[in-house]
């Protein structure tokens, strides 16, 4: 079953095999980044719905978390031939990381408490800009792959 579905996933995002090297290894990031946002997200709605967390503290902490696991997929997956050593790689991507976090806060309390938009539609609005934001930071900076084949 797992075989399957990682090459039903493979086939996704190398669009058939037709996709070139930057182009799948974008999909790869972004299939991680919406699997792990889905985690952010029920994160965040869980702090908030049944621990009663201020938007504010519940978005850190499942940004975080979702952030450790977001890491792990892409090292080995879409960012797969890096020469980075695994700490300093993670140093780099936590670094990216607080600072996408800290540009998700502010985008998101300006949505939430000057735009009247609802926490789960900005979060939802920031996660696309911020996702773009985090994978040029990490493909040029961190990673340094650009240049790279993935297999």
């Amino acid at each position: 079953m797992f075989k399957i579905l990682t090459e039903i996933i493979h086939t996704i995002v190398s669009l058939g095999g037709r996709a070139n090297v930057k182009t799948e290894r974008f999909l790869r990031y972004s299939a991680s980044g919406a699997f792990t946002f889905i985690i952010d997200f029920i994160g965040l709605w869980f702090l908030i719905q049944y621990l009663n967390i201020h938007y504010v503290p519940a978005l850190s902490i499942s940004f975080l978390i979702s952030a450790y696991i977001h890491y792990n997929i892409v090292r080995h997956w879409a960012f797969k031939g890096t020469k980075r050593e695994i700490f300093s790689g993670y140093l780099i991507f936590s670094t990216i990381s607080i600072t996408g976090l800290l540009l998700t806060t502010g985008i998101m309390i300006i949505f939430v408490e000057y735009s009247n938009l609802g926490v789960y539609i900005s979060r939802i609005i920031t996660a696309f800009f911020i996702g773009v934001w985090n994978y040029n930071l990490n493909l040029f900076f961190n990673f340094k792959t650009h240049n790279t084949e993935l297999y």
